[in-house]
């Protein structure tokens, strides 16, 4: 990756942001492995890494060429670049990809307009993520949520209600997205499937109206955005097998 000032990477949260993305993307595990730790140590660039890792892990799984991930890679640290240290919403970041745009040949802007489009929602997911991890300790609202969620990983699953789980942490593998930021998933997803029982049907509203119930019931504002987040994420899987999810032989 080329000369590295120390003294910079201490007191220059951009440069060191711009280092970190290069080494992550190195194809020597054991630097990517470092830079993570190193990432996380002095808190810089974690988003960021874990976003665009989730990307090229996607590009790969779908069996882009070497050019093709070295091309994504190159124009990826450029985003980041402009990127770091902005609000996380859509128009701060179409604001960071204006100026990329102003710093690219003219040659490379429709694919950096087609990059930007495509790796904001693996940005955004992996705030949201990353947020919900930082979380030492979650307030709740209801005693009753309390304990359903510090009991979660213990409570029984059915056998299709295992099986809707692991569909949709396969598909979260398959877009690259970090063991631990699946594991919460996996939690949240349990608290969906467990309150679902106590509706009589399974239709779209039934689960609609789970989600409105249980959602509030997290004080935390970033809590809230992702388990609605992952509500969205799994009803496709959900939805796909109500026929078999409202039998009454479903849970044997």
């Amino acid at each position: 990756i080329g000369s590295v000032k120390a003294a910079n990477m201490m007191h220059d949260a951009k440069y060191a942001c711009d280092l970190l993305i290069q080494a992550s993307l190195s194809e020597n595990d054991e630097l990517v492995s470092l830079t993570k730790e190193i990432s996380n140590e002095l808190n810089i660039g974690a988003v960021l890494i874990n976003a665009i890792a989730a990307y090229i892990n996607h590009l790969k799984s779908n069996g882009a060429s070497h050019n093709i991930v070295h091309e994504h890679k190159y124009f990826l640290t450029k985003l980041a670049h402009y990127v770091y240290g902005i609000t996380i919403d859509g128009v701060s970041y179409r604001k960071a990809v204006n100026e990329l745009l102003l710093n690219v040949p003219d040659e490379n802007q429709a694919f950096c307009i087609k990059l930007a489009r495509s790796f904001y929602g693996y940005w955004r997911t992996a705030h949201n993520a990353a947020t919900v991890q930082q979380t030492t300790k979650l307030s709740f609202k209801e005693d009753e949520l309390v304990k359903l969620w510090h009991g979660i990983d213990e409570e029984f699953l059915y056998a299709l209600e295992d099986w809707l789980l692991n569909l949709y942490s396969e598909s979260m593998r398959q877009m690259g997205i970090p063991q631990n930021y699946i594991n919460i998933r996996q939690k949240i997803v349990k608290v969906i499937m467990v309150e679902l029982r106590k509706v009589d049907t399974y239709t779209e509203e039934d689960y609609r109206n789970t989600i409105n119930r249980v959602q509030p019931l997290f004080s935390s504002l970033d809590m809230q955005d992702f388990f609605l987040t992952v509500s969205r994420e799994f009803y496709r899987f959900w939805a796909e097998h109500q026929s078999t999810l409202s039998d009454d032989t479903k849970l044997i």
